[in-house]
């Protein structure tokens, strides 16, 4: 395996995103995007990437913050903000990594997907209802409406392809969605006539993925058979659109 840091312009900002692929790939190959969670590109993201390329695809975390990684909550709540709240923006920070990868030489553009964690759950939403040419998301415990501790997102139109697919993985216990965040997707999903999937699983809240969080009484916690089963989606997901 390969592993680059790679400088590039999101949008409004300098960026430098963390690239992992197989390093003696013959051909072109599918590659998956990963958007952070609120903290930022940490460590808990490059690691997942190095797990994804190792399954032989081109993974790259992007950067949706210009290299700044939150030190605790509330820095990382300040980061968040103005993208949770300004989609438009989110989206146009997101799509340069989208359009960076679509060019990397050992990529076949025709075959590129996304994943997020948390926020970066809505980041990939966002990136799949801006209209670009992605085969398919998936949402690891991601904030599935438009308010969140006070924020209220803006609306921007939603263009979501009917090539795109939609696979969203949700603890039923997560505090951060309500039912009616989880009706109004599948509603807009529906309506776009998009192929989507939504798994719940039960007794398992907000950050299922992550072994380093275990507050389950405050809705985030480490889950490993949620863990397990989510990979296990994505992989078969992404096994059956991108390969």
């Amino acid at each position: 395996m390969a592993i680059e840091r790679v400088d590039y312009q999101a949008f409004d900002i300098k960026a430098t995103g963390y690239a992992a692929y197989p390093a003696k790939a013959t051909e072109k190959s599918p590659a998956i995007i990963l958007a952070h969670a609120w903290r930022g590109l940490d460590d808990f993201v490059k690691e997942k990437a190095e797990m994804i390329a190792s399954h032989g695809y081109v993974a790259f975390a992007a950067d949706l913050y210009g290299g700044v990684e939150a030190k605790d909550d509330d820095e990382a709540f300040k980061l968040m903000s103005p993208l949770f709240v300004n989609r438009a923006l989110l989206r146009k920070r997101f799509a340069a990594a989208f359009d960076l990868v679509k060019g990397m030489n050992r990529v076949d553009s025709n075959r590129v997907g996304a994943i997020g964690f948390c926020f970066g759950g809505a980041a990939v939403i966002e990136l799949m209802r801006s209209g670009l040419d992605l085969k398919g998301i998936v949402s690891f415990h991601g904030v599935l409406g438009n308010q969140i501790g006070g924020l209220v997102a803006s609306e921007e139109e939603v263009k979501t392809s009917k090539q795109c697919h939609a696979l969203i993985l949700h603890g039923d216990q997560d505090p951060l969605v309500t039912q009616q965040d989880i009706d109004g997707l599948k509603r807009e999903f529906t309506q776009s006539a998009i192929d989507w999937q939504f798994h719940i699983f039960g007794n398992t809240v907000h950050a299922f993925t992550n072994p380093a969080v275990d507050n389950f009484k405050e809705g985030l916690c480490f889950d490993a058979k949620a863990n397990k089963r989510s990979w296990k989606m994505m992989f078969d997901f992404f096994e059956e659109i991108l390969k």
